[in-house]
């Protein structure tokens, strides 16, 4: 390499390739970029990849700076589509004034704002977008005015929408079960606009939506809530499964109420929900076995599990996870599932002394997971960590090519996971060396890794073991946190239940 080659040498062609990876971790790359020299500004000005992440503030700064802004991404993007960023928030501390629309003589909207009409001239290059506000009405009330009714504006050409409300606890929309939970009557919402050609719906801190034209070419739906908000209804759940058939993946974080109204005896079970295209389903919610038991998923390949329900002696997860082999199988298993990540599920039911239940119901489910190729299990106790070794080691080549006399064997069948290639165990205390290192004399193909967690780390699985009341459960009024009670606050987003919080008695002593 010559001693004289210098930035400016590169070629144009792969500096802006440089720059479009720069606006992928930056929106505001091209700005910066193009302040560097006169040969960046070029090189950016002639990259329009470089100009497709626009971020917009709706209310913090002036409406005809940021119109400008907007018009500038758009024009340098040329034909690319653009992702936008909205972010509504308030001024002084008050929310922004959505009455930004009026409607003269004519019925025609026009706008005292110069942002929105160049937003929605545009709106064929926004192809995805993201919106985050402080409340729901409020954001609701900004898309209605960028997408409204009775205007032309095409519904059919945003494909992802993302949605984040930042307060902790959302109103949520008028239904009985709110109803139940909240003495006051939540504010009614404007619904979703029609978006036809939606494929990706993120939602966080937000209601369900029921919209059956916004649903139906859905393929990936990701819903989090925080878990001391109003629980979602399985009816609302149900509903939105059957009206996106199509649907991929789905990704359920938050509290659901079981409000489905047992069937009499001379009346029809409700049927199954047949999603022919989902591959990735990942709960962390309660109700999980009453979720399962109405889904038929012929293309599962990934599941993953987090049991809020895992010390309720009523939930029988494992019965439900072979119903739903059963029913997948019924109606055309394909490749079959290839990763399970289990986190507080009871696999061992005895030890509580729940009936019915047992190991051998999920002896049952891994026996027919053949193509199985990864399992995680984080939990709090030991016998689940050694019951699973144990099954696999059993289930291993090595134990059927040797019989209790030691002569060999001329076939493998009845071998469990036999394409395991990933084990992971994560607990809170070391587990048995003897049994992981029989797993990795048995099973010398798999990995297997062990992974212990923090020390004050507390598994909601073993709350119960502690004498503990369910933190999710009500809080009468008058009490205070103490013996049994779970400590005040938010339990926030990904922080598997809060795990770190530790419950103190009424001494001040950490259980």
């Amino acid at each position: 390499m010559s001693s004289t080659m210098t930035i400016n040498s590169i070629p144009p062609e792969l500096l802006g390739e440089i720059f479009c990876q720069c606006t992928a971790s930056y929106a505001e790359s091209p700005l910066v970029l193009s302040a560097v020299s006169s040969h960046f500004r070029t090189v950016v000005c002639a990259t329009p990849r470089a100009w497709t992440r626009l971020r917009l503030r709706v209310g913090a700064a002036s409406a005809y700076h940021q119109s400008k802004r907007a018009e500038q991404w758009f024009r340098m993007a040329k034909d690319c589509t653009v992702n936008v960023f909205v972010d509504v928030v308030s001024l002084d501390g008050e929310e922004v004034d959505t009455s930004e629309v009026v409607l003269p003589s004519d019925g025609r909207i026009q706008s005292s704002s110069s942002l929105l009409p160049v937003l929605r001239s545009h709106i064929p290059q926004i192809r995805t977008l993201v919106l985050r506000s402080s409340t729901e009405a409020l954001l609701h009330s900004y898309l209605a005015l960028l997408y409204p009714e009775n205007a032309p504006v095409r519904l059919d050409i945003l494909q992802h929408l993302t949605v984040s409300i930042t307060e902790d606890i959302p109103p949520t929309p008028s239904t009985a079960v709110s109803a139940l939970l909240s003495p006051a009557p939540p504010p009614i919402i404007a619904p979703f606009p029609a978006f036809t050609s939606l494929e990706t719906l993120r939602l966080t801190n937000h209601f369900l939506p029921n919209s059956p034209q916004l649903l139906s070419n859905l393929r990936h739906f990701h819903f989090k809530r925080p878990l001391r908000a109003p629980p979602v209804s399985l009816t609302d759940v149900f509903g939105l499964l059957t009206h996106a058939p199509q649907m991929v993946t789905l990704d359920l974080q938050c509290r659901t109420l079981d409000d489905q109204v047992p069937p009499e005896d001379d009346a029809e079970p409700a049927s199954d929900i047949l999603l022919s295209d989902l591959s990735h389903l990942s709960l962390r919610c309660n109700n999980i076995e009453q979720l399962l038991n109405r889904l038929a998923l012929p293309a599962l390949s990934s599941l993953s599990i987090d049991d809020l329900d895992s010390h309720s002696p009523e939930q029988h997860l494992g019965a439900a996870l072979r119903g739903l082999l059963v029913r997948s199988a019924l109606v055309g298993y394909r490749a079959g599932l290839k990763h399970l990540d289990l986190t507080n599920v009871a696999m061992c039911p005895a030890r509580r002394g729940r009936v019915g239940e047992d190991a051998a119901t999920w002896e049952w489910c891994f026996a027919r997971m053949s193509a199985l190729e990864s399992i995680s299990l984080t939990s709090g106790e030991g016998s689940e960590h050694l019951g699973l070794l144990n099954l696999l080691v059993r289930g291993s080549l090595t134990s059927f090519l040797l019989d209790h006399n030691g002569r060999s064997r001329i076939d493998g069948q009845g071998i469990v996971c036999p394409r395991l290639k990933r084990l992971t165990l994560s607990a809170p205390f070391v587990i048995d060396p003897f049994a992981a290192d029989t797993f990795r004399m048995c099973r010398p193909g798999a990995e297997l890794t062990l992974r212990e967690v923090a020390d004050d780390v507390i598994p909601f699985a073993i709350f119960a073991s502690f004498g503990l009341v369910d933190p999710l459960g009500p809080r009468g009024p008058g009490t205070k946190p103490g013996v049994g009670q779970g400590r005040r606050g938010g339990f926030g987003f990904g922080s598997m239940f809060d795990r770190r919080r530790k419950v103190k008695g009424d001494e001040g002593k950490a259980l």
